[in-house]
């Protein structure tokens, strides 16, 4: 996967390719309930997945998903200029 407008959004996309191939579908899952510009709070996907809100933030962590936040935030924040 890659961004054709190369540049930075470039090699976040190319990151955020190389981590995701790694996850497994627990982590895909709890990344996919947060990507949503309003995603809902962690419990409330918790309570669909039929999982604790700690097994979310879990899934969370080790998929490295606050970093991608940071970058997807950092990247908005650059085209919204």
């Amino acid at each position: 996967m890659a961004h054709a407008d190369g540049g930075a959004t470039h090699a976040a996309t190319r990151l955020a390719d190389h981590i995701a191939s790694g996850w497994t579908q627990a982590q895909a899952r709890a990344v996919a309930s947060q990507l949503a510009p309003n995603a809902p709070p962690r419990i409330e996907v918790a309570k669909a997945f039929g999982i604790t809100r700690q097994a979310v933030n879990q899934s969370l962590w080790s998929a490295g998903y606050p970093a991608l936040d940071d970058a997807l935030q950092a990247i908005e924040r650059e085209m919204g200029k």
